[in-house]
């Protein structure tokens, strides 16, 4: 074998044997001392007049423009913006108001559950007459939680006064509720006076037949309560005066034919 290849043979020997050193594992000892340095590091920085020497045993004042030397502190992990959900906010959780006794709950429902409201699903507006708005609004107690808003149903629905504008505004809002809670209504009102009485019949007899053709068989047969000029408005010394009234259902017709024919 010539000298040449045999000197060529030794540098490739060589340089395995290099790269094989170098992609080696540490040793256990060296690996130490590595840590132990990294635990060690420290950072520099000039201190602005009276520099102080900060480290782990003590402090001791330094010349004015000398190097402060300082433990280097690790850089605290970035926190997430809060979602505004928290572990503990479970809607599953038990309501705190379920713990106090039925009687006074009912007294709460009483109280705050009155009053009159608007049963309308009217048009969103005249270019899409197909995307309604609900005109009526569930009172936030019955939104605390499903339990609470099925105790404060039995309350709402027959104490609550619904006001409609259209006959057809009142179907979509008497689907939207449910057979269940259609069956606790117990006063649907136009929202408007009937010049005079027979206007008023003919009125309540229109929706308690609308309501039947619709399937709403849970509305009782009395729910309709409609309002009529008893006397019409007249201008009094600058004062509109007027007194009107309500009928209800369809039981005012069949009592006085019954009266009528006895």
């Amino acid at each position: 074998m010539s000298v040449a290849k045999k000197a060529q043979q030794a540098k490739v020997a060589l340089a395995l044997a290099t790269a094989a050193l170098v992609n080696a594992p540490a040793s256990p000892m060296k690996t130490k001392v590595q840590d132990d340095g990294a635990r060690k590091s420290t950072a520099y920085r000039l201190g602005p007049s009276g520099v102080v020497k900060s480290s782990g045993k003590g402090k001791g004042k330094l010349k004015k423009g000398t190097l402060q030397k300082s433990p280097m502190k690790t850089p605290s992990p970035k926190q997430k913006p809060s979602t505004g959900k928290s572990k503990g906010s479970n809607t599953n959780n038990p309501c705190d108001f379920l713990a106090l006794h039925p009687d006074v709950r009912k007294i709460i429902y009483k109280y705050v559950l009155a009053g009159s409201t608007h049963a309308d699903l009217e048009p969103a507006g005249s270019q899409r007459p197909s995307h309604l708005t609900n005109a009526y609004t569930v009172p936030p107690i019955l939104k605390v939680c499903s339990s609470v808003r099925l105790e404060a149903a039995q309350v709402w629905y027959p104490r609550m006064t619904f006001v409609y504008r259209l006959e057809k505004s009142l179907l979509d809002w008497l689907r939207l509720i449910g057979p269940a809670n259609r069956a606790l209504v117990r006063t649907l009102r136009p929202d408007r006076i009937f010049i005079s009485r027979p206007w008023a019949e003919a009125a309540v007899v229109f929706t308690h037949a609308r309501l039947k053709d619709a399937g709403f068989e849970e509305i009782v047969e009395d729910a309709i309560e409609a309002a009529f000029w008893e006397k019409l408005p007249e201008v009094v010394d600058g004062l509109c005066e007027g007194k009107w009234t309500f009928i209800r259902g369809e039981k005012w017709g069949l009592n006085e034919s019954a009266a009528d024919k006895a």
